[in-house]
Order: C-alpha cells, then sequence, then structure tokens
C-alpha cells in the first residue's frame, strides 16, 4: 500500500491533511514531489510550524505520519528558523522551496 500511495500524488496529499493539525505549512520534496517515486522512495516532507519543542522533539507533533507512512523522512521547522535559512541561502531549504510542493497551508487568520 505505501508504494501505491507515493505513486498517487493526490491521494497522497489526501491522506495527509488529516496529520497536518498544527502545521503552517507542509512540503512534499525530493523523488515524490517529481514524481519519480519507486518501490525504494521515502517520503521527504518538511513541515513549517510554530512549535516550543526542541529540534529533536518536534516530529512528535505529527506522529500520525508514520502511520501513514512508515518511510517518512520528516524535518519540522519554525517560521522563524524558515526565514534564517532563507536569509543564509541555505542551499537545502532553497531546493525545497523551489522544487517542493506545498500539500497543506493553513488558513490566515
Amino acid at each position: 500500500m505505501e508504494r501505491e500511495l507515493l505513486a498517487d500524488f493526490d491521494g497522497l496529499v489526501e491522506r495527509l491533511r488529516p496529520h497536518l493539525a498544527g502545521a503552517r505549512r507542509a512540503i512534499v520534496f525530493g523523488s515524490v514531489a517529481r514524481g519519480e517515486a519507486d518501490s525504494g522512495s521515502d517520503l521527504d516532507l518538511v513541515i513549517i510550524a510554530d512549535t516550543p519543542r526542541p529540534f529533536f522533539e518536534r516530529h512528535r507533533d505529527f506522529a500520525g505520519l508514520w502511520d501513514l507512512c512508515p518511510r517518512l523522512d520528516l524535518l519540522v521547522y519554525t517560521p522563524a528558523e524558515l526565514r534564517q535559512m532563507q536569509d543564509e541561502g541555505n542551499p537545502f531549504i532553497e531546493q525545497v522551496l523551489a522544487d517542493g510542493r506545498v500539500v497543506y497551508e493553513a488558513a490566515e487568520n
């Protein structure tokens, strides 16, 4: 089932949404975003969220995602961290933002 999920991007997006409460934005990047996922692919996902948790504990806020896709590569950044990486010209985050696909964006209040 996981391979089918990765191959069906629209289905993937719909299944991700219920697990993204608390996120400001979620971006899929890598082979899944490029439509090149195969049986060895994982799901590369960056989530931007307001969180007081230390970097290595933030994944706990989105634990339900692992039930959906056990081969998940999840990175959670705060909005301030994202801005800082952009200001510094971080090549990783530049590529994520340029080539990734936004799968969730919270409504602005």
